[in-house]
């Protein structure tokens, strides 16, 4: 195999592999998704090729923020990692990660910061890139944990959350979706996270709208409305298993109507009705996944989710072989 540093020339050919071909990529591993934030990181991504030439694994990553000699796959994503399928099984990824790891340890780099993709994202099972961490040395170093309902079999729905949702209808709250929407959900994320942690969120409005054109059919917005108010509303992610809750936020006036309970169980039927098979509501971590946000983590069990961990791993490069 042959490890091939990503130029703008690969750019079809990793997209059409990532969304046709990979077990475990999403629209987050795309170079459409990837390139709205070109100018924050130092791309270091890099394409596994065999020997025809073909791609059997990318791997998008950049240096990490701030630190010269590590790698992260990828700082800008929520995961990463080594985005394979069926040509690249057992040893040969074994063999492929420690390739990637020479490559980057021959640029200098002491470290790589390795964020795998939770298996509810994977078309098929696909572990084999853990199974190669644990042969390389890699050590788990974070956790982070996520509510999640499987579709398929939801877990018991608390009475509180049926009376809530309930609540919300006798007090006349509406559920809409559009992108005309966006701006009103971004305002109540920014003001939500400005309070509570004097943090903004990741993506501006212009930049969640960018993305939406890019991938309008992979980026949802859906808000619970009083009247002509907006008091609730989220931004979901789309792949082809999962809607993920990428923000979530209401108003006070909306919280007290009960407003995030009626519009989270209309996007969870909107799942179901598209035949997805999770609804991922995203992590309650703080503090690099060492604090659990008990009380978020809790409500949002209470739509009937079990959970599901996002593992991050260090592999030191200077220990291959």
């Amino acid at each position: 195999m042959k490890i091939v540093p990503y130029q703008d020339i690969y750019q079809e050919t990793w997209d059409r592999f990532i969304l046709e071909e990979s077990w475990n990529g999403t629209f987050l591993h795309t170079r459409r998704f990837l390139s709205y934030h070109n100018e924050q990181f130092k791309d270091m991504s890099l394409i596994v090729q065999n020997d025809r030439g073909k791609i059997i694994a990318v791997f998008p990553s950049a240096e990490q923020p701030g630190d010269r000699y590590s790698v992260m796959s990828h700082p800008g994503i929520t995961y990463g990692g080594l985005v394979a399928g069926p040509d690249l099984r057992g040893e040969d990824c074994v063999d492929s990660l420690a390739n990637v790891g020479r490559y980057y340890r021959d640029l200098g780099y002491k470290r790589l910061y390795y964020k795998a993709v939770p298996h509810i994202y994977h078309v098929q099972p696909y572990q084999d890139d853990l199974y190669a961490l644990f042969r390389l040395g890699g050590k788990h170093y974070r956790d982070d944990i996520s509510c999640c309902i499987d579709l398929d079999n939801r877990g018991e729905i608390s009475k509180g959350h049926k009376w809530s949702a309930n609540k919300a209808i006798k007090n006349g709250i509406n559920i809409f979706t559009g992108s005309m929407y966006a701006s009103f959900i971004m305002e109540l994320v920014s003001q939500r996270l400005l309070a509570k942690y004097a943090a903004m969120p990741v993506h501006t409005t212009a930049e969640i709208l960018l993305l939406h054109n890019r991938f309008p059919e992979n980026i949802l917005f859906a808000v619970a409305s009083c009247g002509s108010e907006v008091v609730a509303g989220t931004v979901i992610f789309v792949t082809k298993n999962v809607f993920h809750t990428q923000y979530l936020a209401a108003s006070d006036k909306g919280q007290n109507m009960s407003a995030m309970n009626l519009l989270l169980e209309s996007c969870i039927i909107m799942a179901k009705d598209q035949n997805k098979r999770y609804f991922d509501f995203g992590t309650s971590n703080e503090k690099e996944g060492s604090y659990l946000n008990q009380g978020l983590f809790l409500f949002k069990t209470r739509f009937g989710s079990g959970s599901v961990v996002h593992e991050d791993y260090d592999l030191d490069l200077r220990n291959l072989e």
